[in-house]
């Protein structure tokens, strides 16, 4: 704990550590302190660095480039996107580690050969994904599509009757926004709906 607590790594965090690496964490962390960014949550990208930096990693090693993608990609999800385009990628590379963009797309490919990030090409923009965000995505597409060509089994045939019939018993009336929404729900098995109630 003392060891991973210098570099300002929480005892709950050198716990997890400990309990993923065992008794050898000391000497695989000396190896790679980017696998911190991956066995623990929250830890900031620049201790770990800082640390790897001490610990004597070249600036312009495999490990703290890929590292540094992917904390890129993380940091991205944090606001909510599951990609990020290349070239900002890239820049943000470029610029938190100081190293050459040669560099950087040799990264690119080992993470791609290893398949821990996809790149996908979209109205000739390239953005990349983590490989497992990639997945749930291509998943929720999929699930999308077999819903949209399911049958409508809650279609309510008199629905503007039904809908009058709730609103005075609920003692309530919708907006026209909201008889819009309820309208669509009716129709499509799939809605995406977005904005306040």
């Amino acid at each position: 704990v003392g060891f991973l607590e210098k570099f300002g790594i929480s005892a709950s965090n050198s716990k997890k550590v400990y309990e993923k690496l065992g008794k050898d964490a000391v000497s695989e962390i000396e190896k790679n302190p980017y696998i911190l960014l991956e066995i623990t949550y929250g830890v900031d990208f620049k201790k770990v660095d800082k640390m790897a930096m001490e610990l004597g990693l070249a600036v312009d090693s495999i490990q703290r480039i890929e590292s540094a993608v992917k904390y890129g990609l993380i940091l991205a999800t944090y606001n909510g996107h599951t990609c990020i385009a290349k070239e900002n990628l890239i820049q943000f590379v470029a610029q938190t580690l100081e190293v050459e963009r040669e560099d950087i797309d040799n990264c690119f490919i080992n993470l791609r050969g290893k398949k821990e990030i996809i790149v996908e090409n979209k109205n000739e923009v390239e953005w990349v994904y983590l490989y497992p965000f990639y997945k749930a995505e291509q998943n929720i597409a999929e699930k999308m599509q077999a819903l949209l060509a399911s049958k409508n089994t809650k279609f309510i045939k008199n629905f503007e009757n039904e809908r009058k019939k709730q609103e005075k018993l609920l003692d309530i009336e919708l907006s026209e926004k909201q008889k819009e929404a309820l309208e669509a729900v009716n129709e499509n098995n799939v809605c995406i709906i977005t904005g306040g109630p």
